[in-house]
């Protein structure tokens, strides 16, 4: 056991917490959290954390605001036993499609973030398919940014013709997502390009023309409404076979959700996000070897 490092989390993340422990040959504790009537939470983090490598799995992604009190809340107790390092690992980074100035007097979601997370002063930050690489840009700290791709091209490999498929982004800022997966796998590639008419309205349609009898496999880093999906899907032909692929399944509608699982062949996402309630349609590829092998190299194990 590498007893200078120990991986902690919150009680309801213990399975999987003792499981990437296990892997890494570390040391896993829960920390303890009480809630109090008036919803407020107390977060006690244990005495074997002084004076280690800490790292702090977040990987409980709602309800999201109630979850991030509580990993403010987690790493200024750990801060208080004093560790050598401080590693957060949140596979998923939550208001990153926030990541941009739109309107006056509208908040940066991802840099307000970013700004929460740096108050405890973590030492590296490990995280999965950012929704922007500018996100990188709102921190003072070591980020390091793991790509689903590679499992997204081995697991397509694995289970298409690769004669019939063709990559599909569904909108024009997943272009190099899909041009780097194609270029793994050596198939051809297009992205739709999305026109918003309304705030509950938009149009999409393909840059080049789509073929009968082919293998669309849209690939996304976040699948939430699915609604930029959903209006794709009806431009596709009869007679193609249609997939998804998304890093983060979030799937937060549940008719929406139902819609995705009637228009698609199916729907795989990670692990990043807990996925608790499976469709039959519904695929789960594992994120943790990505992240075993970085954690292995900030750490030093």
């Amino acid at each position: 056991m590498m007893n200078n490092v120990v991986l902690t989390a919150a009680p309801m993340e213990a399975i999987i917490g003792k499981k990437i422990a296990s892997q890494l040959g570390i040391d896993f504790t829960p920390f303890h959290i009480t809630t109090f009537p008036s919803g407020e939470f107390c977060i006690d983090a244990g005495e074997m954390l002084t004076g280690k490598t800490v790292i702090l799995l977040h990987h409980t992604p709602f309800p999201i605001n109630h979850l991030v009190v509580q990993l403010m809340l987690a790493m200024n107790a750990i801060r208080q036993r004093k560790p050598d390092r401080l590693i957060l690992l949140m596979p998923y980074f939550p208001y990153s499609r926030q990541d941009r100035w739109r309107n006056k007097g509208r908040a940066i979601g991802a840099e307000a973030m970013a700004q929460l997370i740096q108050i405890s002063k973590p030492d590296d930050l490990l995280v999965m398919d950012l929704h922007s690489t500018k996100i990188i840009d709102y921190f003072d700290i070591p980020v390091t940014h793991l790509m689903a791709n590679p499992l997204f091209a081995q697991d397509i490999a694995t289970r298409f013709s690769l004669n019939d498929v063709c990559l599909v982004s569904p909108d024009a800022g997943g272009k190099e997502r899909i041009q780097a997966i194609a270029q793994i796998l050596a198939v051809p590639h297009m992205h739709f390009v999305k026109k918003r008419l309304s705030a509950d309205d938009m149009l999409v349609e393909p840059t080049s023309p789509m073929i009968e009898k082919k293998i669309y496999i849209f690939i996304d880093d976040i699948i939430d409404t699915g609604k930029t999906l959903l209006n794709a899907a009806e431009i596709c032909p009869p007679t193609s076979q249609i997939h998804i692929y998304a890093t983060h399944g979030l799937l937060s509608q549940h008719s929406s959700f139902i819609k995705l699982n009637n228009q698609f062949k199916s729907i795989t996402v990670t692990d990043t996000l807990q996925q608790p309630n499976i469709a039959p349609k519904v695929r789960v590829l594992s994120c943790w070897e990505p992240f075993l092998e970085a954690i292995k190299g900030v750490c030093a194990i």
